[in-house]
């Protein structure tokens, strides 16, 4: 394998499963959540998948991917990254500052506990996705 280059990923919509883990007739429905979050908030969510970083570390990658799109408005620094590397079996969520008060480390935990860990273990991505973007912050 070549070397994970982040300059050569490019994403054109709020999901990107270049690693063709999320279930059929999931991507259209976390599209559709994601739509629903910034239409409510204004902040901004992508999903990224890929096969593998080839040893980058995947917080390294996941700040790299938050800050080459730009996730989130830039004013208000509201974006949420989920990064999956399905084959490392590793993911990460990158939260903007902005999002920080609302989605902190507590609730993090409980994501990743709960919710993503059990159900990735399954190689159940797109419910687990589902229920990451469904989950109400505090407050």
């Amino acid at each position: 394998m070549g070397k994970f280059k982040i300059e050569d990923i490019n994403i054109e919509h709020n999901v990107s499963d270049f690693a063709g883990i999320i279930e059929p007739g999931f991507e259209g429905r976390i599209d559709s959540v994601i739509a629903g979050i910034e239409a409510r908030t204004t902040a901004e969510v992508a999903v990224i998948t890929l096969d593998t970083l080839e040893g980058m570390s995947i917080d390294d990658a996941a700040f790299k991917l938050f800050n080459k799109f730009g996730v989130g408005k830039k004013k208000e620094n509201n974006g949420v990254l989920l990064l999956i590397s399905s084959h490392d079996g590793q993911f990460r969520i990158e939260i903007g500052l902005g999002l920080e008060n609302i989605i902190d480390e507590k609730m993090q935990k409980d994501l990743v506990d709960r919710i993503m860990g059990p159900q990735f273990k399954r190689e159940h991505f797109g419910p687990a996705i589902l229920k990451f973007l469904k989950k109400d912050p505090p407050g």
